[in-house]
């Protein structure tokens, strides 16, 4: 029993360090995957900006030009203008807009967002949208959106930079967690903007599920953490979910890992015990049981030799006990 109790303290001990580990492990992740992310948005941020300064300065802005200085490379799509009235001026890929022409963008939810902001809300909020399909790119794009403000609080127009999900979901991939690990990229609508699940692209543009820890926790979660739970990404094993703010920004890196992979060298170790624990109490039953054998055998033979004993001392008095033949009978003085 002592052997026993050694032996699952040690396994709950080894447990413990193991999700540990994994929670250090998967917080690390997130933080490094939104350092990574943020330098992304924080281009394509900037780029908005300097479409905005262009805009007050009285100069058209050069979109082309901006987006090869944005260093942002294949991660942005193009760079887009759109009127105070919501109709496209121009892009990076169609700088005067004659291809495209003012087509009316009033309706896709980037656009209103800035446009038209909640009450009380910050009109120089950047707006980060769930993955559309470009009417200019006809690509599936991450939309982000900032409206241009001039300095006397006049609308000016809308910046919009589209940026490539699968650009994230690239850098997602590097990471290997295992076949029901992912990572994802989401926004405070619970919208997923990039995904990536046991190294394959999927769940683009999907929610959250309402079992996930930080949807029942309330999202979206102020800065970072790590939840351990039952039940998400798809899967019904239990999940160590990390999650990290994408700098100052309206979006989260969620990094999971299942625990049946995470523990899978614990659970080894565990069967290992568990066997060697089962076999070590069979032997010792085994053992015992042959002592046991043995003692009644003795105990059987020790009973049976003294019963043997006795007739033979019963013998030997009823000899001692009669006359030898060679002895005379002494007569008496009678005869």
């Amino acid at each position: 029993m002592l052997a026993w109790a050694a032996g699952l303290l040690l396994l709950a001990h080894q447990r413990d360090q193991a999700l540990q580990a994994e929670q250090q492990h998967n917080a690390q992740l997130a933080a490094q995957l939104q350092a990574r992310t943020g330098q992304v948005i924080a281009g394509a941020d900037q780029a908005l900006r300097q479409i905005r300064d262009a805009l007050r300065a009285g100069t058209p802005p050069d979109l082309v030009r901006l987006a090869a200085a944005s260093g942002l490379g294949k991660a942005l799509v193009q760079l887009s203008l759109v009127g105070p009235d919501g109709h496209f001026v121009g892009s990076s890929l169609d700088p005067g807009g004659q291809q495209t022409g003012p087509i009316d963008l009033n309706e896709r939810e980037h656009i209103q967002a800035v446009l038209h902001p909640p009450a009380g809300g910050n009109a120089d909020a950047i707006f980060i949208g769930k993955p559309v399909l470009g009417k200019v790119s006809q690509r599936w794009t991450i939309q982000l959106s900032r409206r241009l403000v001039a300095e006397d609080g006049r609308t000016l127009g809308v910046g919009v930079a589209s940026l490539d999900p699968t650009h994230f979901e690239s850098l997602y991939r590097t990471v290997p967690l295992g076949q029901l690990g992912s990572v994802a990229l989401v926004g405070p609508d619970l919208r997923v903007r990039a995904r990536v699940l046991g190294g394959v692209s999927q769940g683009m543009g999907s929610d959250l599920p309402a079992n996930h820890p930080l949807v029942t926790a309330g999202w979206p979660p102020s800065g970072s953490g790590v939840e351990a739970h039952e039940g998400a990404d798809d899967a019904t094993d239990a999940h160590i979910v990390a999650f990290a703010q994408v700098g100052s920004y309206p979006l989260h890196v969620v990094v999971s890992t299942a625990s049946t992979e995470a523990f899978a060298e614990w659970h080894s170790l565990r069967n290992l015990l568990l066997l060697g624990g089962t076999l070590g109490t069979l032997m010792l039953l085994l053992a015992a049981s042959i002592t046991t054998r043995r003692l009644r055998e003795r105990e059987q033979v020790s009973d049976e030799d003294a019963g043997a004993a006795y007739p033979v001392t019963e013998v030997a008095t009823e000899i001692n006990t009669e006359p030898t033949p060679g002895d005379a009978e002494v007569p008496s003085a009678k005869d």
